[in-house]
């Protein structure tokens, strides 16, 4: 327990200044009036192991039910997120001493998830019948030598990252990712039947995917999931 009484005696100043922080220090007349005050204080006690064993503390029930192997959270499946990005426009993280060379020949710039995907395709057969959003069902995203690989247990989905219709050319990227199955270059994305388009927004409209309003009630169906209901609205209003 801890307490405490002190006084605080202002010093006597003739005349209100500034002080070199730029605060004011405000006149005191000597009046020899002086007012006693106690301070905040408070009453405390720290049990460091009791806190240690409140931290790790689970019921018998719970010890149980863990004994027998039973789900915890029931997160079944897995959900993969996927990455994406524009040619040449993948994320870039380096350090400030990092020089250029060092860092365009990291592995997070020159085997990127979505590059990977390419390499994939055209190194399996059943990654070419997939597309982007379903590889994650029979592939696996090996972190550590960032490849994708055959799986060979557990069920997982893909999910791509939500892009707003205002990212343009990326969102319409996304959109085709969900269609278009054994690219193995952004290139190859561009072509339908034999055309190559110059942008993904051009093969969009060639496929029908712009031809009614299906694209924006889908997006306003995505960003319902997880944008609040000010950025929803905002998104309406965009389309519109």
């Amino acid at each position: 327990m801890v307490n405490a009484f002190v006084i605080f005696q202002k010093n006597i100043i003739d005349f209100t200044t500034i002080d070199q922080n730029g605060y004011p220090v405000y006149r005191r007349q000597d009046d020899n009036i002086t007012i006693e005050v106690s301070v905040d204080r408070a009453n405390f006690i720290v049990d460091e192991i009791k806190m240690f064993y409140d931290c790790w503390y689970i019921s018998p029930c719970e010890s149980a039910w863990r004994i027998f192997a039973y789900d915890i959270h029931y997160r079944e499946p897995s959900v993969e997120r996927l990455s994406f990005h524009l040619p040449d426009e993948q994320t870039v993280l380096f350090e400030d001493n990092d020089t250029l060379q060092t860092t365009i020949n990291k592995a997070t710039i020159q085997e990127a998830m979505f590059i990977a995907w390419f390499k994939a395709n055209a190194t399996y057969e059943l990654a070419r019948q997939l597309t982007y959003n379903d590889l994650p069902t029979h592939f696996v995203w090996k972190q550590s030598i960032r490849t994708w690989e055959p799986r060979k247990s557990a069920q997982v989905i893909g999910r791509l990252f939500f892009v707003p219709p205002s990212s343009s050319e990326l969102y319409y990227l996304r959109m085709l990712l969900n269609i278009v199955r054994g690219p193995i270059s952004y290139q190859d994305i561009n072509i339908y039947n034999g055309v190559i388009y110059f942008s993904f927004r051009d093969v969009c409209y060639a496929r029908g995917l712009l031809d009614d309003d299906q694209e924006y009630i889908d997006a306003i169906e995505e960003a319902s999931h997880s944008g609040s209901r000010n950025y929803v609205r905002k998104l309406f209003a965009t389309l519109l």
